[in-house]
């Protein structure tokens, strides 16, 4: 049995790291995006908004202000602060807002719900006008986004939706209060210090690590869509509607959901890097495991999709895999947490038990291939940090951007907090909304 164990460790460790030097590889790789003409196309913002009241005037004077030619549709769900007089003041000033209010009975029940209010509303409107849906494109926003000005012209680009084939394009996020320097939470200098980390952290995985896999998935045909940022084709949309009677659906991870299905209907989803959309990285270690638990039940209800991605000829074999592998991702990470546990449980017993013997049977070999593999994994995530100088953050340190990729290790222990809240909600059947709070909580 302990053979079996260890044979599957292995085979994950190997696993892990053909998938971290796969990432890195295609990220390397990457080219310049090209520009075209966005006056070739018509743009529509989705906003979803329950109780954003610190941040959604800024958003949505910012995308009026830099992109004049596009609608921006905010779906106020129900709030019960000051969000909706906000609202109601910025569609009484410009036309090309619009506000939609959700009753209190039926919503709250997930951003996907409210995306469907949404795209029912902008239906509503198109009737009464000539528009060509398949030159339409939606945006989803967050309430705390914020789109490069270059953002337009990088996704009309004959690579992105100049070409017929692109359903949909996710540009790469940044995290734009990644270098905040005042104190943040009000508390200890060691609590401020861990929140600045932790800012820097996520800022460090969306442009390096994630922004990898998408390089990957450029291969591979598999981008992902992200939550913020993201751009869908209206007639996408449409055919998604058809055949399930409407766009979005119940996963918590709606965005990357939604990608499944674009590529379903047999569109091509696409990265871009050049432009990217800011939104607010959180600083509180309680706040952040709530938005990463609802991210890994929302990456465990999507399992569902792989018999079809399986069957569809839409998905080659090395994007079926690549898909499959990043779904099956949690289940695999909460093995390898059990199997961590057991381990590290049985050894400490066998120590207790028998102190002569481990000693004894500890031979320098020994010691140096457990040195080997633990110097393997550290470097596997430390590697993100110069990545993060060359791609990313040219004016830091080489000296900061090592201890930035140290910090990646540490960092990404954060799994062992979120999966197994996101393990439990699964198994209790609990759906609800685990919504992130925007703005810094003082």
């Amino acid at each position: 049995m302990n053979a079996y164990i260890y044979i599957y460790g292995l085979v994950m460790f190997v696993v892990f790291i053909v998938y971290v030097l796969s990432i890195a590889a295609a990220f390397a790789r990457k080219k310049p995006d090209p520009v075209g003409d966005p006056d070739e196309f018509d743009w529509h913002f989705f906003i979803p908004c329950l109780n954003e009241e610190s941040v959604i005037k800024a958003t949505v004077l910012k995308l009026r202000s830099d992109f004049p030619q596009s609608h921006v549709w905010i779906v106020d769900d129900a709030s019960d602060d000051g969000s909706l007089p906000i609202l109601a003041r910025l569609a009484r000033s410009d036309d090309f807002v619009h506000v939609i209010v959700r009753n209190k009975a039926s919503a709250r029940t997930g951003k996907g719900a409210a995306l469907n209010v949404a795209y029912a509303a902008l239906n509503q409107w198109i009737s009464r006008r000539d528009v060509n849906r398949r030159k339409t494109i939606v945006c989803v926003m967050d309430a705390d986004g914020e789109l490069s000005q270059n953002a337009l012209r990088i996704v009309s680009s004959g690579k992105v939706f100049g070409d017929p084939t692109v359903g949909a394009a996710q540009p790469v996020v940044w995290m734009r209060n990644r270098a905040e320097l005042e104190p943040l939470l009000g508390r200890s200098r060691v609590a401020n210090a861990f929140s600045r980390w932790l800012l820097r952290m996520q800022d460090v995985e969306f442009r390096t690590i994630i922004a990898g896999m998408q390089s990957l998935r450029k291969v591979t045909k598999t981008v992902a869509l992200g939550g913020n940022g993201q751009f869908t084709r209206l007639s996408a949309l449409d055919k998604i509607a058809s055949e399930y009677g409407k766009p979005w659906h119940g996963s918590l991870l709606e965005d990357y959901e939604l990608g499944v299905h674009v590529l379903l209907a047999g569109y091509r989803t696409v990265s871009v890097y050049d432009a990217y959309v800011a939104q607010e990285a959180i600083p509180e270690f309680g706040r952040f495991i709530r938005q990463r638990s609802r991210w890994s039940q929302g990456n465990i209800q999507c399992v569902r999709y792989i018999p079809r991605m399986f069957w569809s000829k839409n998905f080659s074999n090395a994007g079926f895999v690549e898909s499959s592998y990043y779904l099956l991702l949690p289940f695999l990470q909460m093995a390898a947490m059990i199997f961590a546990v057991v381990m590290f449980a049985a050894s400490v017993v066998f120590a207790v038990q028998n102190p002569t013997l481990v000693f004894a049977n500890m031979s320098l070999n020994s010691w140096a291939v457990m040195a080997g593999v633990l110097l393997l994994s550290v470097a596997l995530f430390a590697v993100w940090g110069p990545i993060y100088k060359l791609k990313a953050e040219p004016s830091l340190t080489w000296r900061r951007s090592l201890w930035y990729g140290l910090g990646v290790w540490v960092y990404s222990s954060y799994m062992y907090f979120c999966l197994p809240i996101a393990f439990w909600r699964v198994l209790t059947r609990q759906n609800s909304w685990l919504k992130t709070k925007h703005g810094v909580v003082k």
